[in-house]
């Protein structure tokens, strides 16, 4: 192990961090510290999981993004605008979301800011004008609903694609597999899924609570789709 490009952090409360601040890890006679975030697969982990840096790394990208295009955006129509901001700024929202969306409201609301800045700017909208118009019509989701529909998305793989991880196959089972009392649940089948069993608030914010519940709460009509393809026009209508 190469302790020049080895980093690594704790995972906790930050009362259970703060009791382990003297940790030390020791690598080939290097003592390494915990760091404050790390990176995985572009996803920045902090400690406690509050997904603060990850939010603001996704928030600085995409703000420069805007702000470039903002300089630009009298020589370019509408229609390029929002192709532009489609392909290069809500990719940033997606990416990873299943993993960061258990972020607190505040956290999320920074992003949402970012949304209504790419609509003010593909609209023409001043500070001031109602930016929930041009949103619709834009077609464009909250963040919120990003979040929701790569939920769903996933739900669906674990459900339903046998060549989806099997991490992801064992984090969601059908009420009807779990009891076998004759309820509308588990006359439901598959489509009415077992809620963990979390009682901290924040960790109903994970997604394997957040998701399942969710999931539940949609139309039996969707949770019954075919295809992945009919689930997302769900979300699309």
């Amino acid at each position: 192990m190469n302790a020049d490009k080895t980093c690594f952090t704790l995972l906790g409360t930050q009362n259970s961090i703060d009791k382990a601040s003297d940790f030390v890890l020791r690598v080939n006679d290097v003592d390494i510290r915990p760091a404050k975030h790390i990176k995985v697969l572009g996803v920045l982990l902090d400690p406690t999981l509050s997904w603060e840096p990850q939010i603001s790394s996704i928030v600085r990208r995409t703000n420069a993004i805007l702000v470039s295009l903002f300089k630009i955006r009298h020589h370019l129509s509408p229609e390029i605008l929002k192709i532009l901001v489609q392909t290069h700024v809500f990719p940033h929202l997606q990416y990873c979301s299943s993993v960061w969306g258990g972020a607190t409201q505040s956290r999320l609301d920074r992003l949402q800011r970012i949304i209504h800045f790419a609509a003010r700017l593909v609209s023409g909208l001043r500070k001031y004008d109602r930016v929930s118009p041009a949103l619709t019509a834009l077609g464009w989701p909250g963040v919120r609903e990003v979040i929701a529909r790569r939920d769903a998305v996933n739900v669906f793989r674990a459900l339903h694609v046998a060549a989806a991880p099997g991490a992801l196959r064992t984090m969601f089972r059908p009420r009807s597999a779990v009891s076998e009392r004759r309820t509308r649940a588990a006359a439901a089948g598959a489509a009415v899924l077992e809620l963990p069993r979390f009682r901290l608030t924040a960790a109903r914010r994970l997604f394997p609570y957040r998701a399942a519940a969710a999931w539940n709460e949609l139309p039996r009509h969707v949770t019954s789709a075919a295809s992945k393809r009919q689930l997302i026009r769900y979300f699309e209508r």
